[in-house]
């Protein structure tokens, strides 16, 4: 009998072998099946926040383009304005009235009587042409006096407008009929140093008076015909030579044409 109870339990203890290791294949690990895992382990079923698309980048203003101002003017915000300079002439000189020359006149300035004596150079030169201001600019062969001159068709004795010696600059007063009109003038000379002594402004002039001497390299002729309504007496020759109260002509229009030899 004690080799039947032998084998007996030899079978027992078999069955019960396996029946355990049936129950644990379902885990790799050997657990229960029932015991829970770490939450940390488990995918987790929620949504996560939405992702939020880059936010682009504004693009950088372009760099101000530094503008190349051309000579005589500066850049003042961006825009080229011309420096102010002295002038001779008037402030607006782009809505300056201007006559231009005659028909019929020399155009040569060595024709007619002028306050200098021309070098024959430029006797045989072009006759230099009305500047935009209202002025020409006569060529000088070297220092000479400057003397006033007298209108054709003149009335009277010219008197002395202004003096300005640190301008070099003198101004005489003229009336003259043209065209059976009196008119008034006043003749302008640049570039020239007024001689001491001066007569007072509104003066008479004899007729080849002395008014200084022509230093520069050219002397600047202006004659501007007054308008009737201009109360010349109140004005300065800066406002006497502005378009509300004269016209620009050319000089060779009211010169006195010297006699052919």
């Amino acid at each position: 009998m004690a080799p039947l109870r032998t084998a007996l339990a030899i079978a027992l203890l078999a069955a019960l072998g396996g029946a355990i290791g049936r129950s644990g294949a379902g885990s790799p690990t050997g657990a229960a099946p029932d015991q829970p895992r770490d939450p940390a382990q488990l995918p987790s079923s929620a949504p996560g926040p939405p992702k939020t698309a880059p936010t682009p980048k504004s693009p950088k203003p372009p760099a101000a383009r530094q503008t190349q101002c051309p000579p005589g003017t500066l850049q003042d915000q961006r825009v080229c304005v011309p420096v102010p300079t002295a002038q001779l002439g008037p402030s607006t000189s782009s809505a300056l009235e201007r006559i231009p020359l005659l028909p019929g006149r020399p155009r040569s300035f060595a024709s007619y009587r002028l306050p200098v004596a021309l070098p024959d150079e430029s006797k045989k030169q072009p006759a230099p042409s009305l500047g935009a201001d209202g002025f020409v600019e006569l060529e000088l062969g070297a220092e000479q006096p400057a003397r006033l001159i007298a209108l054709e068709g003149q009335v009277g004795r010219a008197t002395l407008f202004e003096v300005d010696a640190l301008a070099a600059r003198v101004a005489t007063l003229h009336q003259a009929v043209t065209a059976g009109r009196e008119h008034g003038y006043l003749v302008v000379l640049g570039g020239v140093k007024p001689t001491a002594p001066t007569a007072a402004p509104g003066a008479p002039l004899e007729t080849t008076a002395e008014l200084g001497n022509a230093s520069g390299p050219a002397l600047v002729l202006g004659v501007f015909r007054l308008r009737r309504e201009a109360d010349v007496a109140s004005l300065t020759l800066e406002l006497a030579l502005e378009p509300a109260h004269s016209i620009a002509i050319d000089p060779r229009n009211v010169l006195v044409p010297v006699a052919p030899p």
